[in-house]
């Protein structure tokens, strides 16, 4: 059994709506939900503890979130719901749309204003690519207290072996490449997920012939956090 690339587990929490679990086991209870949503599926509105990060993949879908309609098309949007938010979903698409979502009790002193998104923000904007010297383009959507990095290699890109503050989760969006988390070493790519604990060394590289795509989730922020003293 894996430590670091949890298998799914298949659920359908809702009529229309096929959902692959995978549960993190980490102190947080985080879970991430990739799901399937057949034209015209509705999530009725409810309520948890557990603060909720989404974003579309494929397709698109309206989110919810406190009585507020909020459209996420598919690698455009992101949407946060904090815990103890009254939230809902639909597609009123023709198309079925490929979701996920991102669940985790909140953690003290994790939580805080430490980016510049702005306070309360629910719909979070994807910011312009930029290049990072090896073939990686990355843009971000910024959350108060997390950010999801979208990231591109090109065929030959490596991200060198590291590790950080924080938790990191990936989501492979399309193509494939080889991931290495702590000593296990995978293939990564469409709706595989992992996940590196706090200071767990970590690499990624690309030997394939086309780029491949990921979404990154930092507990707290790398890239995007205010200096310290412009924190709240």
């Amino acid at each position: 059994m894996s430590v670091y690339f949890p298998e799914g587990r298949n659920i359908q929490p809702f009529p229309g709506v096929s959902t692959s679990l995978y549960a993190l086991d980490d102190p947080a209870g985080t879970v991430v939900m990739i799901n399937e949503v057949a034209p015209g599926a509705v999530v009725p509105q409810h309520v948890h503890d557990e603060h909720q990060i989404g974003l579309c993949l494929r397709g698109g879908f309206i989110m919810e979130v406190d009585g507020r309609d909020y459209p996420i098309p598919a690698l455009e949007t992101a949407y946060f719901a904090p815990g103890g938010t009254p939230h809902a979903a639909r597609n009123e698409s023709g198309a079925t749309a490929v979701t996920v979502d991102i669940k985790r009790k909140p953690v003290p002193g994790e939580e805080g204003q430490l980016t510049r998104s702005p306070p309360g923000a629910v719909a979070l904007p994807l910011t312009e690519m930029r290049a990072v010297k090896g073939g990686l383009g990355i843009s971000f959507f910024v959350g108060p207290w997390f950010e999801i990095m979208l990231s591109s290699l090109q065929p030959g890109a490596r991200m060198p072996l590291h590790s950080h503050r924080g938790i990191q989760i990936g989501i492979g969006v399309s193509g494939t490449y080889t991931m290495q988390v702590g000593e296990e070493i995978r293939p990564f790519g469409p709706e595989v997920v992992y996940h590196a604990p706090e200071y767990v060394p970590h690499s990624g590289w690309n030997d394939e012939s086309r780029d491949a795509t990921s979404l990154n989730v930092f507990i707290p922020p790398r890239w995007n956090l205010r200096p310290k003293r412009e924190r709240a």
